[in-house]
C-alpha cells in the first residue's frame, strides 16, 4: 500500500539523470526500470467533484482494473516476469488505498489532483501530500519485508463476504466511495490545501486502512486461488 508513486519516482530519477517522471502515461521500449514502465498500472484515476464541476477527464488507460482484466485470464499460464507482479500489486491497489483508485477535480483543479499528489496536509509540525500519508498510515513504505508481514499478522480478518467478491469493478467502486467519505472530507476541504489534520480525521483513516489492506491481501490470495486451480 505505501509509496509507491514515489518509489518510482525515484528509480526512475536515478536512471535518467535526475528527470522528474510524469504521473500518467506509460513508457515504451526505453530502457528504464519496470516499475517506471508500468507505473501507471497501480492505480485507476476515476475523476469525482465536490463543487460541481462537470467536465471531468476519463479514466486514464491502461490502469490497474483494466491491466488486471488483460492478465487474469492468463494467470496460471505463460506470463511475463511483468505481468505476475503487476497484477497482484493491481490487485492490492485496487482494493487497498483509495488515493490510488481517484482524482478530485475542482475548478482549481481541473485536470484533477493526481490521485491527491497535488493537496498538502500537515501533521505535526510537518507538511506531506494527502496520497502520501494514506500511503504510509500503517507503516512507511521502506519497512522491509519482515516488519510488513509482522503488522499484518496483526490485522483483523477481513470480512468473508466481500473477500469472496473478486469483481474488480466492485473493488473500484468501493475505493471511490471511501475516497469521498474518508478521504476527501473535513477537514480537507477545496483547492490545494495545506489543510492540518485532526484526530477525528487521523482516527477513522487508520482504521479503514487496516480494514482495506486486510481485505486487499484476502482478495488477491482469493483471486489467485480461483486462477491457478
Amino acid at each position: 500500500m505505501g509509496g509507491s508513486h514515489q518509489e518510482c519516482g525515484g528509480l526512475f530519477r536515478r536512471q535518467s539523470g535526475g528527470q522528474e517522471p510524469t504521473r500518467r502515461g506509460v513508457g515504451s521500449d526505453v530502457d528504464f526500470t519496470d516499475c517506471f514502465r508500468h507505473r501507471c498500472w497501480h492505480f485507476i484515476d476515476v475523476a469525482f467533484a465536490q463543487d460541481g464541476t462537470t467536465n471531468l477527464p476519463p479514466t486514464p488507460v491502461p490502469n490497474a482494473q483494466e491491466r488486471i482484466g488483460v492478465f487474469r485470464p492468463v494467470l496460471g499460464g505463460a506470463m511475463t516476469k511483468t505481468s505476475k507482479p503487476t497484477i497482484c500489486r493491481g490487485c492490492c491497489t485496487s482494493s487497498g488505498t483509495s488515493t490510488n483508485r481517484t482524482t478530485r477535480v475542482s475548478q482549481s483543479q481541473t485536470h484533477g489532483d493526481a490521485g491527491g499528489n497535488l493537496i498538502t496536509v500537515t501533521t505535526g509540525n510537518s507538511d506531506q501530500k494527502l496520497h502520501l500519508y494514506w500511503d504510509d498510515l500503517l507503516g512507511s513504505s521502506s519497512a522491509n519485508a519482515k516488519k510488513v508481514a509482522a503488522s499484518a499478522m496483526n490485522l483483523a480478518a477481513a470480512d468473508a463476504t466481500k473477500a469472496s467478491d473478486l469483481d474488480v469493478g466492485h473493488w473500484v467502486a468501493e475505493g471511490i466511495q471511501n475516497a469521498k467519505d474518508s478521504v476527501y472530507t473535513g477537514p480537507v476541504g477545496a483547492g490545494a490545501g495545506p489543510f492540518t489534520l485532526t484526530e477525528n480525521y487521523k482516527n477513522p483513516a487508520k482504521a479503514l486502512a487496516k480494514k482495506q489492506v486486510a481485505l486487499a491481501g484476502a482478495r488477491l490470495a482469493n483471486l489467485l486461488n480461483s486462477q491457478l486451480k
